[in-house]
């Protein structure tokens, strides 16, 4: 069992970079794995199908399935999985869009009411064989409906304000070239569980940094001190006061690339998104909200109060 876990893990992690990998061949379209937590979703896309950059970005859900994970039928591969995964995705608006890798391909379908079959407590979707994801497809992925796009990124990436809302830390390691342009970036995300490696797409002149709100609007950013204090070959000052709100880089090699190490935490938006989450899936109130300490002996003492505490 343990054996066949591991393949199946592989598997998928294959399924991950080859989707990755074909998603860096399409003009305007970046793959970021995620944090998978309680959304299910373990990747995105961010589909650009403008030129600007100032363009606002549509940002599609990806779950990605082995296909040791889905069950074959004449039609294509059937994933599944528990309802209050879909209600998730439904009541946030996010565009999601299943993906199953097999024999070095990519299959795909957009997860709408009319895809998904609902069966007591579980969801079933058919991944059709004939539906590759390539740069044909980009076009029907981008325009997938989305009636809250702000909203919908905030629910993608709410795994990663959950692992700082419990105290876990996330770093960001960047390294730019700083006199010469270039319309892609890349970082790395460090969590204490794993690394994850992003792309991101600037205008040509932008620095680097200037992009980050934009792909992190849930985070406060800054340098992390630690780091910055021990490297002996920090571009810093060791004679002035460190600033964390400065971004600046720790070293600049050969007078060419910058390096940075950053530090994220949750901001004022991203902490009043998990307090305000549970009220948009369910209508649940928040505790505060709920505990009423009293309401005034003449109230509390009219005939109606009396008959609602005997009913």
């Amino acid at each position: 069992m343990k054996d066949f876990l591991h393949k199946q893990g592989a598997s998928k992690q294959l399924g991950i970079y080859t989707a990755s990998r074909l998603s860096s061949r399409m003009d305007g379209v970046i793959f970021r794995e995620q944090l998978e937590g309680n959304t299910a979703l373990n990747a995105h896309l961010e589909i650009t199908l403008r030129d600007s950059v100032d363009e606002i970005s549509r940002f599609i859900g990806i779950r990605i399935f082995s296909a040791t994970e889905t069950q074959k039928t004449p039609k294509g591969y059937v994933c599944s999985g528990g309802n209050e995964i879909i209600a998730y995705w439904f009541q946030h608006s996010i565009p999601v869009v299943l993906m199953v890798f097999d024999d070095g391909k990519i299959f795909w379908n957009s997860v709408t009411p009319e895809n998904i079959g609902i069966n007591n407590a579980n969801w079933e979707l058919t991944v059709p064989y004939e539906q590759i994801f390539d740069e044909d497809s980009i076009q029907e992925i981008g325009n997938l409906t989305c009636t809250s796009p702000n909203l919908a990124r905030l629910a993608i990436d709410k795994s990663w304000l959950e692992l700082l809302s419990n105290g876990e830390e996330i770093l960001l390691d960047m390294e730019e070239w700083i006199n010469q342009p270039s319309q892609r970036g890349a970082l790395k995300l460090i969590t204490p569980q794993k690394i994850y490696h992003w792309q991101f797409r600037t205008d040509p002149d932008m620095p680097h940094v200037m992009r980050l709100p934009k792909l992190f609007p849930w985070a406060n950013i800054q340098n992390d001190e630690k780091f910055v204090k021990r490297d002996p070959d920090s571009a810093l000052d060791s004679d002035s006061e460190f600033d964390a709100q400065i971004l600046q880089p720790y070293a600049i090699e050969g007078g060419e690339i910058a390096k940075f190490r950053l530090k994220l935490t949750l901001n004022e938006l991203g902490r009043a998104f998990l307090t305000a989450e549970p009220f948009i899936c369910t209508g649940r109130l928040p505790n505060d909200n709920q505990k009423i300490p009293g309401f005034g002996s003449d109230y509390e003492g009219s005939l109606k109060f009396r008959i609602f505490n005997n009913m």
